[in-house]
């Protein structure tokens, strides 16, 4: 499937690609890209099996999380991008 069939079988909701991330890593589906394996193209996923694995547990608490974040101002500590903007 490709990011364009997605973002369609999402109501072009301008989130469909936060969703994916959230399947793969909170809810354990394995679902591969380009990154993953070599015969798939940039924007195109694949659904490796219907069954998830165990989710990953997070390695920090979501308070320590939400501390963390709230200190920074929301900002990459890397590259000092604000939240909303794009990512280099």
């Amino acid at each position: 499937m490709d990011s364009q069939e997605l973002r369609e079988v999402a109501d072009n909701q301008s989130e469909w690609a936060r969703r994916v991330r959230e399947l793969r890593t909170e809810q354990g589906y394995q679902i591969l890209t380009h990154n993953d394996r070599s015969d798939l193209k940039p924007g195109q996923y694949l659904l490796e099996s219907s069954k998830p694995h165990p989710a990953f547990a997070r390695a920090i608490s979501k308070e320590t999380r939400a501390y963390v974040l709230d200190r920074n101002g929301f900002t990459c500590q890397m590259c000092g991008a604000v939240a909303g903007e794009p990512h280099p």
